[in-house]
């Protein structure tokens, strides 16, 4: 659904990509270093304020972020919540005008 959102924005990318330092991403413009890493439920811990990203998560952020990419992320939640293609569009284009 992401990389289908993605598409029909005109955001030209790569559907599972896995880059030359054997990251794996789900959908990735490599002209732009940018990637949207879609964040499942078992990305997360239950913390006291709500979900919080586990250690491998943050990690891949971190590393992707000293390799030169952009990474934005997207919660399982926040995207589950979008009940329409219009309201995943708008959420998608948010995050790239960031």
């Amino acid at each position: 659904q992401l990389s289908d959102a993605l598409t029909a924005l005109g955001w030209v990318h790569e559907r599972e990509h896995f880059s030359s330092d054997g990251l794996h991403v789900g959908a990735a413009s490599l002209e732009a270093k940018t990637t949207f890493l879609f964040d499942g439920p078992f990305h997360y811990f239950t913390g006291p304020g709500g979900p919080v990203l586990d250690g491998r998560a943050t990690f891949k952020r971190r590393l992707l972020a000293t390799l030169g990419w952009t990474g934005l992320g997207v919660p399982y939640f926040a995207w589950d919540a979008l009940a329409t293609k219009d309201a995943q569009k708008t959420y998608l284009q948010n995050k790239l005008t960031r």
